[in-house]
């Protein structure tokens, strides 16, 4: 399937396009409440109809400005679709900015429509109390009122547009200092996807993903109309989360995902950490978390690391990194689908003409662009515009070079504009405009400087009298910024504060000189009167006594930050002292995940500014006082979110040679227990026969896996063994073998508990049983050791019923440390099942970890009650 043609058609028109291809195939889909929502092109053609003529039947015309401040969700497009047919324009917002700029926004455009969620509806109204009494007009409408499910196309299309109109007002700064709103037409976006479409050759059958936030331009453009261009399917992630990202890759089958350099990097870093325990390399273990299926991935917003780029291209996983401007709709280079090349954004899209204006001897010069995606103008602001567009081509103000092929190469930046690695545009004077009042300051300036990684961070520069060069004042000025900061984004927050005694130098105009100021820093500034700020007083690392786990998390947040672990205290803050921006804030959930066992929501990460933040939040949750988290101090575990590594899908799907191998082994094991062991099982008519089961039994031997699959018969083959990672999984060989002949799961008997748990979770969902040993290990003299309470989650979280089973003989046939089995009877008894309904009940208003342990203890006891009767009655 072709993209459809671009050329003098209009959003809608280009939605109908799309309808008339791809017809009842699913459009976008996403997941809540474990539950799939699905909107095919059909229904989204045919809702957002629907809310265009409400939006038109309600008095809105053709030209009116409409504020859509939501995240990433089938509604935003839906109502974004609806506001292109009535022929409004659409104002996408950051979901993180503050309501106060939300507010200006709306004022600066002469928005009278909202679109948000529920969470932020009161909030906006709030916010917006007093611009509603000059304007009764206003209005602000949850997003979930946007019902759009069943609905089908209209007869007769609405669609009072025009392909020159503006479709998207898209700021790029905030309306404080100097607004630059992109105005793209429908005409620009359409131009835009064909070019991208051409290098990137998407197809019907791909299944992108999206995790970046729809008001970009880049996810927009690229992330969205792309895939409805060809009829494709699109998944929205929901999180930012990277184990739930991979989580959705595998669930979805996802085969094309756009994201920025940082996301890329993160998963280069997990790969590069689970390859020290594996023995397997960083490419392998790359693709192992992405998939046999993914098959393109897109970079853009900020400069990828070329090491990552090869850490990829070995995975066989491509990245193909761009370059773009909001102003350009916004990609103007890409590297194509064959072809990509390490170090370059690419070649420029079909229709985009990219001259090198003043070269240097090097051939670097500024990029200049020209083409039918380039906007009109900024909204209300002709300077910006003339500086920015000039005989009709756009003058990025970045630096680079076309190579003998024609891939761009970007160099560097001549704006003072700032790009964090998470993509984010920071201006220098709006952040100066946030910090401006600051006591004790006489002047201030914010440049951008890199650090070892390469990773730009916002400094600072204050000049402050004699009278604020005292610890005292500094203390206050610290304290300023932190209570400025806690209501800014995390990108706009300065994270490195420098003092100076002197005036800071200007160029002939009398303007800041903010290249020499950042020249100072770079060379440490320290010959220019300028020092570091110490930041408030911190609690003494010296002082400080960390628990092992807080240990633990404070190497883990090291590595992430890349500062020194012996330095970090527990008063230390994430923005300012250790430049944690929100996507790393993102990976430190993930991290309280996986090491402490946690399952957080995502906005709460976000809120934590300090180390002793985390802990005070975190501490609570592990139970009891002084507990280690590992797998007992699991606590409400999401499930619908549980990571599991994509390539272990295959333990869950056997091939055909594996399942004849399976069932010979199965014949031949039942045979050899019946002849050297004399099986025999006792209650196998306990066994759940409406669903999957947990089989829970004391572990003293090797054999005793094969003794109850061999009772079982034909029902084995749906039954799983949960086997330690570390054991049966260390050597590749090995783990095929229990995998294909006792259908083992690995299992992570230490790290990685989630991860285990999701796979466990997979198996349960197709109808699957399990079999677990809850002592851990096998018992060492034969008695039965204590069971451990992640059986309890297990089943509780799993919500199915334990079978608890006594296994009699295997220690004596097979002890640990004896290789060559004796011959000995061998007994199985299946107790009764234990349902854990009345524990589902409790969870609501309980503690999860007391119940977790109870369902355990109970287990056991049933257990060590067949125990005894197997001993009574021989």
């Amino acid at each position: 399937m072709t993209a459809p043609n671009s050329g003098a058609i209009t959003l809608t028109g280009f939605l109908v396009e799309a309808h008339r291809s791809a017809g009842d195939k699913v459009a976008l889909r996403i997941k809540r409440e474990d539950q799939w929502h699905e909107l095919t092109y059909a229904e989204l053609l045919g809702a957002s109809q629907r809310l265009a003529r409400e939006l038109v039947d309600d008095g809105r015309q053709p030209g009116a400005k409409v504020v859509l401040f939501a995240n990433s969700r089938p509604e935003w497009v839906v109502a974004y679709f609806a506001c292109a047919a009535a022929g409004l324009t659409v104002v996408p917002l950051d979901p993180q900015t503050p309501l106060a700029e939300v507010r200006a926004v709306g004022e600066f455009t002469d928005a009278h429509l909202y679109f948000t969620t529920e969470v932020s509806q009161a909030a906006l109204e709030r916010e917006l109390l007093g611009q509603w009494e000059q304007d009764c007009a206003l209005t602000v409408c949850d997003l979930a009122s946007v019902n759009h499910y069943g609905d089908r196309p209209p007869d007769e299309v609405m669609d009072r547009a025009d392909p020159d109109d503006p479709a998207s007002i898209i700021f790029t700064s905030g309306t404080a200092v100097d607004p630059k709103g992109a105005v793209l037409s429908h005409a620009n976006f359409l131009a835009n996807v064909a070019g991208v479409a051409a290098l990137l050759e998407p197809l019907a059958t791909d299944r992108f993903l999206s995790v970046l936030p729809l008001n970009a331009a880049f996810e927009f453009s690229s992330g969205l109309l792309i895939p409805l261009s060809v009829g494709a399917s699109l998944t929205y992630a929901g999180s930012l989360n990277p184990r739930r990202i991979l989580a959705t890759i595998a669930e979805a089958g996802a085969t094309v995902m756009l994201g920025i350099p940082r996301l890329y990097q993160m998963y280069a870093e997990m790969a590069r950490r689970q390859a020290v325990g594996s023995g397997r390399t960083v490419p392998e273990e790359l693709h192992d978390l992405f998939g046999d299926q993914m098959r393109v991935l897109v970079s853009g917003g900020a400069a990828l690391d070329p090491d990552v780029y090869t850490d990829f291209e070995q995975a066989g996983i491509p990245v193909h990194e761009g370059y773009g401007l909001t102003e350009a709709a916004p990609v103007i280079t890409v590297n194509p689908h064959h072809g990509t090349r390490r170090g370059s954004v690419g070649r420029p899209l079909p229709g985009v003409e990219v001259d090198i204006v003043a070269p240097d001897e090097e051939g670097v010069g500024e990029i200049v662009v020209s083409g039918a995606s380039v906007m009109r103008c900024y909204y209300r602001n002709e300077a910006a515009t003339t500086e920015a567009i000039r005989d009709g081509r756009l003058h990025t103000g970045d630096l680079g070079y076309l190579d003998e092929d024609g891939y761009l190469h970007i160099t560097g930046r001549s704006k003072d504009v700032i790009v964090t690695s998470a993509g984010k545009n920071v201006y220098p004077s709006e952040v100066e405009l946030r910090y401006k009042g600051l006591p004790h300051v006489r002047e201030m300036c914010v440049v951008g400087v890199k650090d070892a990684s390469r990773r730009e961070q916002v400094h600072a520069v204050l000049v402050v009298g004699p009278d604020g060069d005292g610890d005292d004042n500094r203390a206050a000025i610290a304290k300023a910024m932190a209570g400025i900061a806690a209501d800014l984004p995390s990108y706009q927050r300065i994270q490195h504060v420098h003092y100076r005694s002197r005036e800071l130098p200007k160029s002939a105009s009398l303007k800041v000189n903010r290249d020499e100021i950042r020249d100072l820093l770079m060379r440490g500034a320290t010959d220019a009167g300028m020092h570091p700020t110490p930041g408030t007083p911190f609690k003494g690392v010296e002082e400080w006594d960390p628990e092992p786990w807080q240990a633990d998390l404070v190497r883990e947040i090291a590595q992430i930050t890349g500062a020194d672990a012996a330095t970090i205290g527990p008063d230390h803050q994430f923005d300012r002292d250790l430049n944690l921006d929100s996507l790393m804030k993102v990976e430190l959930l993930a991290l309280l995940e996986t090491k402490l066992s946690l399952a957080l929501p995502e906005q709460i990460a976000l809120k934590f500014q300090t180390i002793q933040d985390v802990m005070d939040y975190v501490t609570p949750l592990l139970g009891d006082a002084g507990q280690t988290p590992g797998v007992g101090a699991l606590h409400a575990v999401a499930l619908d979110a549980l990571p599991s590594r994509a390539h272990e899908s295959h333990y869950l799907r056997k091939t055909a040679t594996q399942r004849v191998i399976g069932r010979t082994f199965r014949w031949g094991a039942r045979l050899g227990y019946r002849l050297a062991f004399r099986l025999a099982g006792r209650g196998v008519e306990n066994l759940p026969t409406d669903g999957p089961y947990i089989i829970a039994a004391n572990h003293a031997s090797h054999l005793d896996s094969a003794a109850i699959i061999s009772l079982l018969g034909r029902s084995a083959r749906d039954l799983h063994v949960l086997g330690a990672r570390d054991y049966f999984f260390d050597w590749r060989p090995k783990g095929w073998l229990v995998s294909t002949c006792l259908n083992v799961l690995p299992f992570d008997r230490h790290e990685n508990f989630l991860r285990s748990l999701g796979l466990s979770q997979r198996a349960v969902q197709m109808g699957r049983s399990l079999l677990i040993f809850p002592e851990g290990t096998r018992s060492r003299t034969g008695e039965i050791a204590e069971f451990k309470p992640g059986l309890g989650l297990l089943a509780l979280e799993l919500d199915v019923p334990v079978v608890p089973t006594y296994i009699h003989g295997t220690y004596a046939a097979l002890p640990v440390g004896r290789v060559v089995p004796r011959a000995a009877p061998v007994h199985v008894t299946f107790g009764e099942p234990i349902p854990v309904d009345e524990y589902r009940l409790r969870r609501d208003h309980e503690s999860r970890y007391p119940l977790y342990r109870e369902l355990t203890r109970n287990v056991q006891d049933a257990v060590a009650a067949l125990s005894e009767r197997a001993r009574t009655a021989q």
